[in-house]
């Protein structure tokens, strides 16, 4: 294993191949000077030609291939290095998928911007972190989230040219990380569990487990790993991560309208994109931004744009109200109102009226105040217009997409959960009424 080697066509990863078979390319001038080659024991790539006896003669029979000429610069993914054993329950001779999580969560970001929010996977020690290109889309600057609660702030370093692969860095430093050089696997059957780690429909630090579908799936001139793991908006540049607490994909994109059809940039052509990023960086091709060029591009996530977020996440009809805000109808059928009003965050969605021979029914405001207690965020109310409503607020102060997300969710199971509820009770209380207006 540590003879065979790698070699890089444009952004392509061939390999593994034996010395014998590279010199060989090199003979034949299929590879020049300027490739970048690579094999296990090194710690990052380097150019072909710095690898001695490889364009000249084959060595005389019996000599011993040299190391390269000139020791590189050390690379900043050697530290914190995952441990290769298999994380596993010794007993059950399974994978230790608790553990596993555990660990790589910490290894994996929240990223929000104005026009939405994904998930990226720290691959450095000092904040660089892949994603997918479409989850950075529009925006200026991104704040970065730690599964410790901890928040910065983050830009873009470089994209790349085809492929759905973005590199920012967040300003932070020694963080644990993927180690892109050994915490990786190339090679997954169809069949092997894999799990992926992420935020969906803003549901921070989620995990979802399945199997390898198909290891190479091609579309277009790309290929990808076809999985059935539960991969929901949210997901996109998060880690699909193997038995072994390994990566072997990107999450990039599902089919609409399917279910089990999830798809995964290969670790392989990652890890190609990650060395060139690195040599780039450190030949000046690649601009690295500074902690304080990162804090002073800071572009604090509005209110406003946190409630859009938050609302665009969810799936179902949205629509934008004439005075602010946007009615939401999820695909249940329920309808909830997001909207700020002096400087407060209100969701809200109709449950039912109350008719003027209820006003005076105590017995039925305290069975409603009972039933408001057992909700968490959310809160049954009663307008002027004396219609029940369920509603959560918040000052919109350090409002942030996900938080603005879980209230709407917490409407929405109120809704789903407490509204059959409080029909059927004012149905059978006042079966003289008809007309109530439950679920519109």
């Amino acid at each position: 294993m540590s003879n065979e080697w790698f070699y890089l066509e444009g952004d392509v990863q061939t390999g593994p191949i034996s010395a014998q078979q590279l010199r060989a390319l090199a003979q034949r001038g299929q590879l020049t000077p300027a490739n970048l080659v690579w094999r296990h024991g090194l710690p990052d790539w380097i150019p072909a030609g710095k690898v001695h006896g490889l364009f000249t003669p084959p060595p005389a029979t019996g000599a011993r291939e040299t190391p390269p000429s000139q020791k590189m610069p050390p690379s900043p993914m050697q530290s914190a290095r995952f441990e290769k054993t298999p994380l596993r329950d010794q007993a059950q001779n399974q994978p230790n998928w608790k553990e596993i999580i555990a660990h790589r969560r910490n290894h994996v970001v929240l990223i929000e911007h104005s026009e939405g929010l994904g998930t990226g996977v720290l691959i450095t020690s000092d904040g660089l972190i892949i994603t997918n290109k479409h989850v950075v889309e529009g925006a200026t600057s991104l704040q970065v989230s730690f599964a410790n609660s901890t928040t910065t702030k983050g830009l873009v370093v470089h994209q790349h040219d085809t492929m759905d692969l973005v590199c920012i860095r967040a300003a932070v430093h020694n963080a644990g990380h993927f180690d892109i050089a050994t915490d990786i696997q190339n090679e997954i059957d169809a069949g092997e569990d894999v799990l992926a780690i992420g935020h969906p429909h803003g549901h921070k630090f989620t995990s979802t487990r399945g199997i390898v579908s198909v290891p190479r799936q091609r579309f277009g001139k790309e290929y990808f790993l076809q999985h059935d793991v539960a991969i929901n908006p949210g997901n996109s540049g998060g880690p699909l991560i193997d038995r072994f607490g390994s990566l072997v994909g990107i999450n990039t994109f599902l089919r609409k309208d399917s279910r089990g059809l999830g798809f995964a940039i290969p670790a392989d052509t990652v890890r190609g994109y990650v060395f060139r990023i690195l040599t780039e960086i450190r030949s000046g091709a690649t601009t690295r931004p500074s902690d304080d060029e990162i804090l002073e591009a800071e572009e604090a996530v509005s209110p406003d744009t946190a409630l859009r977020s938050a609302v665009m996440s969810f799936d179902g009809e949205h629509r934008e109200l004439k005075d602010g805000g946007y009615a939401i109808t999820a695909t249940g059928g329920h309808t909830a109102l997001a909207f700020i009003v002096e400087e407060t965050f209100v969701c809200c969605g109709h449950l039912a009226d109350l008719h003027d021979g209820m006003l005076a029914d105590a017995p039925l405001f305290h069975w409603l105040l009972r039933q408001s207690d057992s909700l968490v965020q959310a809160k049954l109310t009663i307008d002027k217009d004396n219609e029940i409503w369920v509603s959560a607020k918040r000052f919109t102060a350090g409002l942030d997409a996900t938080e603005a997300f879980s209230l709407i969710a917490s409407v929405f199971h109120a809704i789903e959960t407490l509204g059959p509820a409080v029909h059927n009770h004012l149905h059978q209380a006042y079966p003289e009424y008809f007309d109530l207006n439950y679920g519109e």
